[in-house]
């Protein structure tokens, strides 16, 4: 969460990422051990010896959670989203805003959204053949309005890169 958050531009009083942690099976500050949520013998699945302490976070419900979560702050991450208002019945709370003022800045450059989506979430280790595919990706989005468009073209391609 903390890596798609930083991605997008995020501005936040830290509610959202509560409002996900239990569902995706990681409550923030609430792991069960000092192992963190990954139990060190957790035995790698179809493996009578190895162990893979964090395959036990690896399900299919959570992947699915995951997921879901990548596409409802990227392709669904418009400000307006409920989860991103701020809580009433907490004091002090701003809630959270997805800020895509950096992304519509680019406009047009769309190789200019892969280089920074490669160095935000991949520390500059994208193949030509996913910097092409993101890329393709983004342009296959139009929209007249060009501030419009260079979000949403940065929402999917967020949205393919997002760690999940």
């Amino acid at each position: 969460m903390t890596s798609l958050a930083r991605a997008i531009g995020f501005t936040t009083d830290g509610h959202v990422f509560q409002a996900r942690d239990t569902g995706i099976g990681q409550p923030v500050m609430r792991a069960p051990s000092v192992f963190s949520f990954y139990p060190g013998d957790f035995p790698l699945p179809g493996s009578a010896t190895l162990r893979s302490p964090a395959s036990k976070l690896l399900t299919s419900a959570n992947q699915l959670r995951l997921h879901n979560l990548a596409y409802d702050w990227t392709v669904n991450g418009d400000p307006g989203r409920s989860e991103f208002a701020a809580v009433t019945t907490l004091p002090g709370t701003s809630g959270t805003a997805p800020v895509w003022a950096d992304w519509e800045a680019l406009g047009e450059n769309l190789d200019g959204m892969v280089d920074r989506i490669d160095l935000l979430l991949f520390a500059k280790g994208l193949t030509t053949a996913q910097r092409d595919a993101l890329k393709a990706a983004g342009m296959a989005i139009t929209n007249a309005d060009p501030k419009l468009q260079a979000r949403k073209r940065a929402q999917m391609m967020l949205y393919i890169a997002a760690p999940r």
